[in-house]
């Protein structure tokens, strides 16, 4: 016995200093990369800022910071179009756990923080799938790297929303892997339960389904009826729970938001969907251009910029995919149905079973195709994984050399006609760059896609050389392809995360003296309220997008402005669950002449507006004009709004509206009086009775308590927008809320003097956070009632099984 025990603690050692060397020689080249790169958002110097870092998630993630230091979780955000939902927002991510950060660091650190976090734990997410399907360290390390410096991945770092549920995906499938070994069922169950969770509290529900439709696919290829399916229901029953906080919110508020009530178009709802000729990207990085000013493939996504500015994976990718093989063909058959599967619903608009599948009742709330690509990415990686592991073997080695011999020969030819025949190919350009963009324009995006292949052919000789020289170190060979595969997709890409001076962004700007705090104002370059805004790219020093980013906050355009303690309206977040009523709003602006837009502005109460251009001369009669400073193309001009609605009054004056048209036209014509006169939403007996005060008691963000009195019955107008999660209640009894002027809130009162008081009822929210404690006591005891238990030293053999 002792000799078996002696024996036991040597392997385990032998064991432990295998994987000292495991993690010097293979992890700790690649996380060096991935540190080095991020350590200016670590230190905070730096911070990223495509697309909706600091457009949209910026100012949701400040005003949630705000409201957490004062000790409260905002079901509203009243520094975003009037008052939107908030914790019913999935998009802004609000229940994370990574949001303790937002306590005690700053805003935009916290905020960069949540991706840099995500972007380290990504690989080791990798790993852990690849060696719960039974691979060896390396080759499960290779699944990890292929993952998190794949196009797909580092273009999430982008999306706040959508970073988390990316980065868990292969940790949720290792789990599910994990549940059906008996030793470590607890340990599955928990993990399932937890990951499952994070995922629905990362941001996007659609990316979390489909890695759990993964998961479950995984399981039911290697195990079928053998899987323990009741105990995988109720850990994702469990995880459900857990978060309930989150989806309790979203499914109140749904139906009243743009994207529950109306849904998106076909157009919108297969965005992100590719063509044939969208091929190109896997190929070449960025072919339709980099993400900056001068990009130009708005054209092949709907006229939209992408979701993702690229999925260009890697040539060794490429050709490692092609050479995938594995002993056990379901892992290989699963990685492939998902590749497969994804890339065909991700066709889109070019699909027309997608077409027919985005007109199904309900599919108008998904973005079909575009959340399909963490499948594709997934499934590379793991089949990536699988031909990795056999270039140990001189057999995949020589697998390998066909795909890269391929893939050499056709950058090698598309280079040469791009350099030898310019003309020709330039031509060929005309035919789907967009005519704005002139002659030299496409002949340098010409060049640009020849070097790309060149550079593809120096990395295919370079593999190709590395796979001749490791015949006899194949351990070493194989190494240094996925430290040389790490290094060239973070160079090739890192205009996909690109990065600018934090500090920049942190400026006190000089318009903050001339719009007080709590303001609220309409930024006219919003959403082209006021109409298209156009600068040429000629006038910054370059077309990186930074330099747009930085007159935006100069500028106080909404993203920037809620650090001064200014309330936006007709501001929204793109993904389309804001309220239905507001977006119809925003829908109507930009149609109408600047006198119907400021007579608008007025009857909502807005004070100031922010506009790149001055106000036509019949608009000047809503509007005084305080304050002009230089901006990039013009001038940027403060008008203070004459005779705003003020933000709560009793009127008298009652028309009833069955549809928006019509309110719209009464609210627009001549004889309607803002100060006297209200329409509201719904079937309504016209009124014709007095003025009355209103003195506003106490507010916050979510309640107001108002003394009113009304000499006649009215109307009570509070300059909020119109939620269905607000209660309202007068002298203590229910009374109903209505849709007024459009989108603010109104409430009928009985003539004579009254207390009204309107606050969100937040019953549903205490309702789920209970519905989470069970949860998580179920958990507790469900995964660790007989914790611990005393663990059997694994044989060395089996901890080193491939």
């Amino acid at each position: 016995m002792t000799t078996i025990l002696r024996g036991a603690r040597e392997d385990e050692g032998a064991g432990r200093a295998a994987g000292w060397r495991f993690a010097l020689l293979w992890v700790a080249p690649v996380m060096l990369l991935l540190v080095a790169i991020a350590l200016p958002l670590i230190s905070g110097a730096r911070t990223l800022y495509l697309r909706d870092v600091l457009n949209t998630h910026y100012e949701m993630k400040w005003a949630q910071a705000q409201a957490m230091r004062a000790g409260e979780l905002p079901l509203v955000d009243m520094y975003r179009g009037g008052g939107q939902a908030h914790l019913a927002n999935p998009n802004t991510v609000p229940l994370y756990p990574d949001n303790v950060l937002f306590l005690f660091a700053e805003t935009l650190w916290a905020m960069n923080a949540h991706f840099w976090l995500h972007w380290l734990v990504a690989p080791f997410a990798g790993f852990w799938l690849g060696r719960a399907l039974g691979m060896r360290r390396e080759a499960a390390w290779a699944v990890g790297v292929v993952y998190v410096t794949s196009g797909y991945y580092l273009a999430t770092l982008n999306l706040y929303n959508l970073v988390a549920p990316v980065t868990l995906a292969p940790a949720l499938a290792a789990a599910s892997v994990r549940l059906a070994e008996p030793a470590r069922r607890r340990r599955g169950f928990v993990a399932v339960a937890v990951l499952w969770a994070l995922m629905i509290l990362g941001g996007d529900p659609m990316t979390a389904a489909v890695s759990l439709a993964a998961a479950a696919a995984l399981v039911l290829l290697r195990h079928g009826r053998r899987y323990p399916w009741w105990s995988a229901a109720g850990a994702v029953a469990i995880g459900t729970g857990l978060s309930a906080p989150q989806w309790v919110e979203f499914v109140r508020m749904l139906s009243f938001t743009y994207r529950g009530f109306w849904g998106f178009g076909v157009d919108l709802a297969t965005v992100g969907g590719w063509r044939p000729i969208d091929a190109l990207e896997l190929l070449v990085p960025f072919f339709f251009g980099r993400p900056d000013m001068n990009y130009w493939g708005q054209a092949h996504h709907a006229n939209q910029v992408p979701l993702f500015f690229t999925l260009y994976p890697g040539v060794l990718v490429l050709a490692l995919m092609a050479a995938a093989r594995a002993d056990g063909r379901r892992t290989l058959a699963w990685a492939w149905g998902l590749v497969a599967v994804s890339l065909f619903l991700a066709l889109g608009e070019v699909n027309p079973i997608v077409v027919a599948l985005s007109k199904l009742p309900g599919a108008s709330l998904l973005r079909i195709p575009a959340k399909l690509w963490s499948a594709t990415a997934l499934g590379s990686a793991v089949l990536c994984g699988l031909a990795f592991g056999r270039l140990f073997e001189a057999a995949g080695r020589r697998r390998l050399l066909l795909p890269l011999g391929l893939l050499g020969g056709l950058y090698f030819v598309a280079w040469g006609v791009m350099s030898l025949f310019p003309q020709a190919v330039d031509a060929w350009s005309r035919g789907f760059v967009p005519e704005t963009f002139k002659d030299a324009f496409v002949s340098a995006e010409r060049l640009r896609w020849a070097g790309s292949c060149f550079l593809s052919l120096l990395l295919i000789a370079l593999y190709l050389l590395t796979l001749r020289a490791g015949r006899r170190r194949p351990r070493l060979a194989a190494l240094c392809l996925l430290v040389a595969h790490a290094a060239s997709q973070l160079f090739l890409l890192r205009p996909a995360f690109a990065t600018d001076v934090r500090a920049a962004y942190l400026e006190v700007q000089e318009l903050r003296a001339w719009v007080p705090p709590g303001s609220r104002v309409v930024h006219g370059g919003n959403m082209q309220l006021f109409g298209p805004v156009s600068i040429k790219v000629s006038l910054y020093p370059d077309a990186r997008l930074l330099w747009r980013e930085r007159q935006m906050h100069a500028d106080l355009h909404p993203a920037f402005g809620v650090q001064a303690g200014l309330r936006y309206e007709l501001n929204l977040s793109p993904e389309g669950l804001d309220s239905f009523l507001t977006r119809a709003v925003v829908h109507l602006m930009p149609g109408y002449e600047d006198e119907r837009r400021m007579r608008l502005l007025q009857i909502f109460g807005i004070e100031y507006l922010l506009l790149e251009r001055e106000l036509d001369p019949a608009a000047l009669a809503y509007a005084e004009l305080v304050h002009r400073r230089p901006t990039v193309g013009g001038e940027l001009h403060v008008y203070k709004v004459v005779d705003p609605t003020p933000h709560v009054q009793v009127v008298g004056r009652v028309r009833g509206s069955e549809n928006l048209n019509v309110a719209l036209t009464s609210l627009l014509s001549p004889g309607f009086d803002h100060r006297s006169a209200v329409v509201l939403a719904g079937a309504h007996e016209p009124l014709e009775g007095r003025r009355g005060t209103a003195r506003l008691i106490r507010e916050t963000d979510e309640s107001l308590e108002i003394a009113v009195s009304a000499p006649d019955e009215g109307v009570l107008v509070v300059q909020r927008t119109h939620l269905p999660i607000y209660r309202a209640t007068i002298d203590g009894e229910p009374a109903a809320l209505y849709a007024a002027n459009l989108y603010r809130m109104g409430v009928k009162l009985p003539a004579g003097e009254h207390t009204v008081r309107i606050a969100v009822d937040r019953r549903p929210w205490h309702a789920a956070l209970g519905l989470a404690l069970l949860a998580a006591v179920a958990l507790a005891w469900l995964g660790f009632r007989d914790w611990p238990r005393q663990r059997e030293p694994r044989p060395a053999a089996a901890r080193s099984a491939c």
